[in-house]
C-alpha cells in the first residue's frame, strides 16, 4: 500500500487504539564507509528462534553464539531488528526485497511465491556475485523454494540435498509433512562446497 499505509501504522486513531504503536519513521543507517578490499562475500544468517538477549554481542552471557559473536567485528549488525510475525518465512519478504510483509494468517511467500521485485539476490548477480539459499528445512514448506528462486537465487538447496552423517529429522503427520530437518552443521557442510 505504500507511504498511505505507513502512515496508518503510524496512526494509532486508525484502528481505533490508544496504545501507542511501535512503529514510525526512522532516519536511517547511516552507510557504511566502504571497504579497504571489495567485498568478496555477502552472508545473511536467519536465526531461528534466536532471541537477543541469549546472544552475545546483544547482552547474552550464554557461549551459544560464538561464530556470530567474531562476525560481528566485520559485519553490519541490526540492534532493533523486529518480526512483526512469528513466522519464520515472513522474514525473507523484508530480508531479501525491504518490504514489510502482508499481515495475514499465511506467508506472503506462500500466497504470491512469484510476485515480481526487486530482490537482494538480483542485486547482488547484477554485481557480479553468485548467490545461494541454504536451508536446513525443506524449502517446500510455505513454497520457499518457488519464492527464492524467484527472488533471483541461483542456487537453491535444502536438506533434500544432501547426505547428512547425524540423520534427518522426520515428521510423520501428515499436516506437518514439510518440517523435516537436518543438523545446521550439514548445512553448513553443503554452503562450504
Amino acid at each position: 500500500g505504500g507511504q498511505a499505509s505507513l502512515d496508518r501504522l503510524v496512526d494509532t486513531t486508525a484502528f481505533g487504539l490508544v496504545q501507542d504503536w511501535p512503529f514510525d519513521r526512522v532516519a536511517g543507517v547511516e552507510r557504511p564507509k566502504a571497504p579497504q578490499k571489495p567485498l568478496r562475500n555477502i552472508i545473511l544468517f536467519a536465526y531461528e528462534s534466536t532471541p537477543a538477549k541469549q546472544s552475545e554481542g546483544w547482552g547474552g552471557t550464554m557461549p551459544v553464539t560464538p561464530n556470530l559473536r567474531a562476525s560481528l567485528s566485520n559485519a553490519l549488525a541490526f540492534d532493533n531488528a523486529y518480526a512483526h510475525v512469528p513466522a519464520s518465512n515472513y522474514f525473507l519478504v523484508s530480508a531479501f526485497a525491504s518490504l514489510i510483509p502482508e499481515l495475514s494468517a499465511v506467508s506472503q511467500p506462500y500466497t504470491r511465491p512469484e510476485f515480481d521485485f526487486n530482490a537482494l539476490p538480483k542485486v547482488l548477480n547484477g554485481a557480479g556475485f553468485r548467490t545461494g539459499f541454504f536451508n536446513s528445512s525443506d524449502n517446500r514448506f510455505q513454497n520457499t523454494e518457488v519464492f527464492t528462486r524467484a527472488a533471483g537465487f541461483e542456487t537453491v538447496k535444502d536438506y533434500r540435498d544432501w547426505t547428512c552423517e547425524t540423520g534427518i529429522y522426520e515428521y510423520t503427520s501428515v499436516s506437518e509433512k514439510f518440517l523435516n530437518t537436518s543438523s545446521d552443521l550439514c548445512t553448513v557442510d553443503k554452503i562450504m562446497d
